[in-house]
Order: structure tokens, then sequence, then C-alpha cells
């Protein structure tokens, strides 16, 4: 017996069932066939052994088949994943056994290409029991799975990125979070090699900070911004991406570009301005970078800009801490340094306002008016000094306070003892330059003006024996000039005595003659005698007046010429005719030539020489020149930058102190003079002394 197998009726009951109702139920069974084919759902019906005896058209589409019949020998566990094949079978075998009307699950079919999709299968028996068959609707998945897919894969990407923003939000250290960055992109592009391009610190070109996988050993490569990948990422401001980067007409050749194929370059931005380039790349032929990458890495990069102008506003503001805590330390050592010094100064110290009270004093001021620190703060000069000094100093500070720069010296009577102070006053200004108050240091000189007169003292004693000892030296020659007019004297008094003894006359014109000239030598005398003492309490400060050179030298050679000549020493002049006058003092200007004649006679005692000379000239060559030159042993030029220093000597000798080249200096130079000394240390030497022509109109 056949049955229908739509309907599971006996087909000899449809036609002994009458014409009119066959004929009914032939259209029954089209409306079924139709509506069978029609529903989206795929349809199948098998028997008790799980063959499939009839499909509708969605299910045929589902499994490929389309409109092809199902191979005979399929059967209902033919079609399931052999993964899910046992699960199926328990069920229909708990639907045949009566255990169970219906069962639903998911599942896999598989299709005619071999692949398989998703789907929920409902089953159920159709009641009908000879033969018992179920009928099985089937729902396709696919879509939902490829959503569901979507969603999870999103869900990934969110929790990835997420996780990724969190991780690099929190690092704060500049460099980690670069690497951090490139890392993140890296494994969020499922990519192994990547790198991020800065702004190099001149501005000028884009640096490879971080590098990852193939770029590692790049680090600080730099290229400039109008070129290459990075380059173009750069200027368009918009993410690039290349399939095969070794066909790009702008590539790069450097190493680590080559043979580099899919490439990513996302943009950095701030406030909408490109700062850097991230880029990510794979050198796998079948690798291409999506949309769905792109746009996952432009997020992420958004993030990146962020955290970087986070980490880079907390470096600069760790910088800006660090460099005012180092302000502060030094500020601090400064202080103690400036406070160190304060206290530990031997000088009064002291700040006052522009009211004139004292803001600061140190200690040593403190000791030196008898009282506390604290008593002397925001008080005054007059609290401490007597009415005089207070009064004084009180007109000082008003004119430091207009601007003024004060140094004095003043003396300052401290409870009955006299104090010599030198002291310097500033003013103190704000930040505008507006006078605030005053800073002064005072310098207790007492002691040095002691020691100032003492040496001042020593240095007269000390010329005076110097120039003693060149007195001692013209005293040859003094004698010679006095043994003269005495003979002369002698001889007349001599004569005329010889004639009152023997009672001789003499016209009385001639005891006259003699009488006179008896006088005349008498006054020679008395000129050299009062010559003698004028050299001998000769000063600098004597007035000056117009002197003759010529005339100094010739007069210095009355004195020491005897002298010279004892020491076999050749005096030879070259003195000019009409030598302008110069300022100065006779007995002065012929105490220093006396000096420096007896300094060349001594250099010269040092030496061998049985040719001993001193040439002596005058002239005038823009100024008036007088040179006394000898050929004794010269002087070394070490020696000649000190030559003239008080108390220096090459001489060994108790009568030498070492003044006398030092007297002649001061003398010169008080005449409005300068001396030099010109010697080559091995042939004699010349003493250059230089004057101004006088100027008659100011005498």
């Amino acid at each position: 017996m056949r049955f229908c197998s739509m309907c599971g009726c006996p087909v000899s009951l449809l036609s002994e069932a009458g014409t009119g109702k066959y004929e009914q139920l032939l259209k029954d069974q089209q409306f079924f066939h139709a509506v069978f084919n029609s529903l989206y759902l795929g349809v199948i019906i098998m028997d008790d052994s799980g063959r499939i005896k009839e499909t509708n058209r969605s299910f045929k589409r589902m499994t490929g088949y389309d409109e092809e019949p199902l191979p005979p020998e399929i059967n209902y566990l033919n079609v399931i994943h052999s993964a899910d094949a046992r699960l199926n079978k328990k069920y229909l075998e708990e639907i045949l056994q009566g255990r169970v009307n219906q069962f639903s699950i998911e599942t896999r079919v598989v299709r005619k290409s071999g692949g398989f999709f998703w789907c929920n299968i409902y089953a159920s028996s159709t009641g009908l029991e000879n033969p018992k068959s179920i009928i099985a609707l089937i729902t396709d998945l696919t879509r939902q799975k490829e959503a569901e897919s979507e969603v999870r894969h999103l869900d990934a990407i969110l929790s990835s990125l997420h996780e990724t923003s969190l991780d690099i939000m929190n690092r704060l250290d500049y460099m980690d979070l670069l690497e951090a960055i490139v890392k993140r992109a890296v494994k969020l592009a499922r990519a192994k090699d990547g790198y991020i391009y800065l702004l190099n610190e001149e501005k000028n070109a884009m640096e490879m900070k971080i590098g990852i996988g193939r770029y590692e050993k790049a680090k600080m490569f730099q290229v400039r911004i109008d070129e290459g990948f990075g380059g173009k990422v750069w200027r368009t401001g918009q993410p690039v991406v290349l399939e095969n980067y070794s066909l790009w007409p702008e590539s790069l050749s450097d190493n680590f570009f080559r043979n580099l194929r899919a490439a990513m370059g996302i943009p950095l931005k701030s406030n909408n301005q490109v700062t850097g380039v991230i880029t990510i790349s794979s050198d796998e032929d079948d690798r291409v970078f999506s949309k769905d990458e792109v746009l996952l890495l432009s997020r992420f990069a958004s993030l990146a800009s962020v955290a970087i102008d986070n980490a880079m506003l907390v470096t600069a503001l760790k910088q800006e801490i660090s460099e005012r805590k180092r302000a502060e330390e030094a500020l601090y050592e400064s202080t103690e340094l400036v406070r160190t010094i304060l206290q530990s100064a031997k000088d009064l110290i002291y700040v006052k306002s522009s009211n004139l009270t004292y803001l600061f004093a140190n200690p040593v001021l403190a000791k030196f008016v008898g009282k506390e620190l604290d008593s002397i703060i925001g008080g005054s000069d007059r609290d401490l000094y007597d009415a005089e000094v207070a009064n004084h100093a009180a007109e000082v500070d008003q004119r430091v306070l207009s601007g003024e720069v004060v140094s004095e010296e003043i003396e300052i009577n401290m409870r009955g003892v006299l104090h010599n102070f030198e002291y310097i006053k500033v003013p103190l200004r704000d930040k505008d330059g507006k006078v605030v108050g005053l800073c002064g240091i005072s310098r207790d000189i007492t002691e040095r003006k002691k020691a100032e007169v003492a040496m001042l003292e020593a240095k007269e004693a000390v010329a005076r024996s110097e120039k003693l000892a060149s007195l001692g030296v013209m005293a040859a020659g003094v004698a010679h000039e006095i043994n003269q007019p005495l003979n002369s004297i002698k001889v007349a008094a001599t004569g005329i005595l010889y004639w009152y003894k023997h009672k001789k006359k003499r016209p009385l014109e001639d005891i006259m003659e003699e009488v006179a000239d008896i006088s005349s030598q008498a006054d020679r005398i008395d000129r050299i005698i009062k010559h003698m003492r004028a050299l001998s309490h000769s000063k600098e400060s004597l007035d000056l007046g117009p002197c003759d050179l010529n005339k100094v030298v010739e007069q210095a050679l009355e004195f020491v010429g005897s002298q010279l000549a004892a020491h076999g020493i050749d005096v030879s002049l070259s003195l000019q005719k009409d030598l302008p006058l110069v300022l100065g003092t006779l007995t002065g200007l012929e105490e220093a030539v006396i000096n420096l004649l007896v300094n060349a006679m001594q250099a010269m005692d040092m030496v061998v020489n049985d040719h001993k000379k001193i040439i002596i000239m005058t002239e005038y060559d823009n100024n008036v020149v007088l040179e006394i030159s000898d050929n004794g042993p010269g002087v070394k030029p070490e020696i000649s930058k000190k030559i003239f220093d008080p108390f220096f000597t090459t001489k060994v000798s108790e009568e030498n102190m070492g003044f006398g080249l030092s007297i002649a200096n001061s003398i010169v130079t008080s005449c409005n003079g300068k001396i030099k000394i010109l010697s080559d240390g091995l042939h004699g030497t010349t003493f250059r002394l230089e004057f101004p022509v006088l100027d008659m109109q100011i005498v």
C-alpha cells in the first residue's frame, strides 16, 4: 500500500473516496505542497529509521542542493555534523520510543560543499504509527552567529581598547608611555612590527622614538616631514593604508623598510594638529589591514594622543618641580652661605629700610655698639651713636636713598676710644628699580691707620738714611769744592799776616783786593754749604717752578763728580743747548740725578771693568729728555719690573736700604715726569727721564 508523502493517507483510500472527495483532497494536497515549499524555515520529514522522505526548498537551499533531489541514501544523521550526530541520534530515539514528543537543539548541518552552518532544529512526531515519522523544522542561525561573532569581536575590541586606555593613561613616564603605545597598537592590529614618529628637538624632522620588531634598531632614525610613508600620514593628517609598501613609489630604501608589504599609518593629533605618527606593518604576503582595524587604531590613536599630552604635561610639571626644588635648594644654600659670611665677617654689615631703621645687623656691629642684636633691629643710628655721628650717617643715607653709592672714611668716638672706619653704602632696589633701602659695610681701619702712620714714619726715616748715605757719597766732592776757596782764603790771609808781621807796607788797594777775594771765597763756601743743606732737607712737596735740566746735571756733578772720578769712572756730557725748561724743584731733581749717578757707580763697582763710563745726555724730542747711561752689568727684565719699589735692592750693604731709585722715581713723578729703565741685562743700563715742556702761561 502506498501513502501520500504529504498527508500520510493511503493512496487507495484517496482513490476510493470518490471522485468529488478525491478532487478536494488533491487540491488540499497541492495547497499543502505550495505552503510546504514556500516556508522560510527548512522542513524535513523522516521515517523511523531517520531516512529523509521529503524536504522543502528552503532546506535544499540551506544545504546547497537547490533544485537537485537529495541522494536516496541520505538520512537525517548524514546531514548533521559528525561532532553533533551522537546527541541528535539520542533525541530521535527518545521520540521514536515515545519518551518525548519533541526536542529542540542548536546544531551544525553539513552542506553539499562539505562546509557547515549553525541552525536550530525543532523536531516532533507526526503522530502516525504505521510507519512512524518525524517532522523537523530547521532555522538557519548563520546571520545570528555572525552577529554574535561580530558582537563578541566588538566586545573584545572594546575590552582591549578599554584595557589599553587604562594601561597607557596610567603611564606618566614619557618614554615608557611611548613604548606601551607602540606595543599596544601592534597588538590591537594583530601585527609584529611598529614604530612611532614624533618631531625631533629642532622641530625640523620626524624622529623614530620607539620601534619594535623590525624597527627595534631604527630608534632615533630621522626623516623629513615631506618624505616616506610617515611623512604622507603627517602631511595629510589622515590614516593611510598600503597593501604593498615595496611597490609604493615613495617608499624609503633604508634596510628596515625593505621587503615590507602591508602598512597602516595613523596620525596622532593634539588640538587638531598632527604631533606624531603610529605605523603598523607586516611582511606577510596575504596580510591586508581592514577598515575595522583602521577605525580601531584611529580610536586608539586619539586615546594615545591624550595620554602623550598628559605625559608631556606631567614631564613638564616634574621638570618644573625639579627645577623649583633645585632653585629652592640653591636659594637655601645661598642663604646659608650669605648668613655664614655675614655672621663670620669681621666688618660691620647692616641693612636699613627707606625710613633708616635697621632691618639687619651682624654680630660684629652689635659688639661694636655694645647692644644685643634684637635691640638694634627696628631702631636707628640715634639709638647707637652720638648726635654728631648719627646726623652725619643720616645725611649720607639720604644720598644713598637717592640712588648714590657712597664710600668714605669716618672717625667715630665709641665709649672714649677713637675708631677709624671706611665704609661703603649702596641702595637696595625692588624688582621695579625703586630704592627701598640701603646696605652698608663698615670696616674698622684704626690699626691700619696706625700702621700706615708708622710705615710713613719708617719710610721717611729710611729715606733720610738713604739721603744721608747719598750725602756721604757726595762728601768727597763737597770737600773738594770747599778746599779750593779755603786755599784761596788761606793764601790771601797768610799774605796779609806776612806783611803785617814784617812791618811792611802795601798799597791799601792791594790789601782790599785780597780782602775782597777772601769775602768772595767765603761766599762760595757759604753757597756750597747752603746747597748741601738744601739737598739734605729737600722734600717732594716743595713748590714746583721752572727748572733747567742742564743746570741740574751740572750741579749734581759738582757734588759727585770727584767721587765718580775716584772710582775710575769717565763721565761724558752731551747737553743740548737752549733746552726747554721743565716744571720741578732744582734740589729735588738734583737729588734724583745724584741717586741715579750713585746707583750707576755702585753697579759698576760690582764688576771688573777698566773702562767704566757714564754718559749724560739731554735733548728735546716732544718732551724734555734726560738720559743717564752706564756700561755696567745691566739689569735683568725680571728685576726691571720692581727696581723702583721701596726697599728693593740687589746690593748687599748696610748703608744701602733700597730707597735711592724709589726716591728718584717719586721726585720725577711729582714733577709730572716719567722714568724708564732700558737694559737687556748684559750691556749696561740707561735711565730715561721724560718731562713735559713747561707752559709759562700756567706758571
